[in-house]
């Protein structure tokens, strides 16, 4: 029993299949690694392959070590432009599970056309470098927008309310008075920490008509912070200051005590999928 083997058909496989690797580390490490780089990278890690196939093919055991261990940290290191040792052991087993990954999608992709020619070899490996690519997007988009989403529990003498808050960069009001940063929230959920007399009183003062302010009202500090916006004039925003608010994000908690919060009576029932808009300053300083 034998095998014929081409080596610039196996050249040209291992070529294409190590570039794309090395594309799809780069992505998930973050690399600076340029694409002729990894072109580069990927012919010589080809090259060296053909050589251990021609001149070390009667020692199995010395050509695997060759292969998957001398060839596979010398494409990782240049190919991904990694020094660090940390890095480039991560990048090493990113390189592995990629290449099981990919290696999946072209067989099954492989299974549908039984095409083992050359020209099926590039079609269905672009394929499948394509199809990884597009879920690793997809899972970065899933993940950055799940981080702009924060867990918030407001507290008011005791009555807590629990909300959803974006991490929204561009909210940038700003309380000149009390020197803290502003968020917004909706006054139908807001209202919900007070008793129903002080509720009254609230929106009684946030459409301005209340002349004095009654002594528990007093306690929450209500006043108005001036506003501008995109597609609007602008205007004054009621405000209020409550106990603390708690904020949670993954691994990510914190305690703001006294944060100034103003009242959105437009939009008091939103369909987004958040409920309350954070400023960046109580999350970054």
């Amino acid at each position: 029993m034998h095998y014929e083997l081409y080596i610039d058909v196996f050249f040209m496989e291992n070529l294409i299949m190590d570039y794309f690797l090395l594309r799809l580390v780069n992505r998930l490490m973050k690399c600076s690694a340029t694409h002729l780089r990894s072109l580069a990278a990927a012919a010589i890690g080809s090259g060296l392959a053909c050589i251990s196939i021609i001149f070390l093919r009667k020692y199995l055991l010395l050509n695997t070590i060759l292969v998957s261990v001398a060839v596979t940290t010398f494409m990782v290191r240049f190919g991904c432009k990694i020094k660090d040792k940390k890095r480039f052991l991560q990048g090493l087993l990113c390189l592995y599970l990629s290449a099981i990954l990919c290696g999946a999608v072209w067989r099954l992709l492989l299974r549908f056309t039984g095409t083992v020619e050359m020209k099926g070899f590039v079609l269905w490996g672009t394929a499948a470098y394509a199809l990884v690519t597009f879920f690793l997007w997809l899972f970065e988009v899933l993940k950055k927008k799940a981080a702009t989403i924060w867990r918030v529990v407001l507290y008011q003498k005791g009555a807590c309310k629990e909300v959803k808050g974006l991490y929204d960069t561009g909210n940038g009001l700003w309380d000149a008075t009390c020197r803290k940063p502003v968020s917004v929230i909706s006054y139908s959920l807001i209202k919900e920490l007070f008793s129903l007399e002080m509720q009254k009183e609230l929106e009684a003062f946030c459409t301005c008509q209340l002349g004095e302010l009654p002594g528990e009202l007093a306690e929450i500090h209500p006043h108005y912070i001036p506003f501008q916006s995109v597609g609007c004039q602008g205007g004054f925003l009621p405000a209020v200051i409550l106990d603390y608010i708690y904020l949670e994000n993954g691994n990510t908690s914190r305690v703001v005590t006294h944060p100034v919060i103003a009242i959105d009576r437009e939009r008091s029932s939103s369909p987004r999928s958040y409920q309350m808009i954070l400023n960046p300053n109580l999350i970054n300083s």
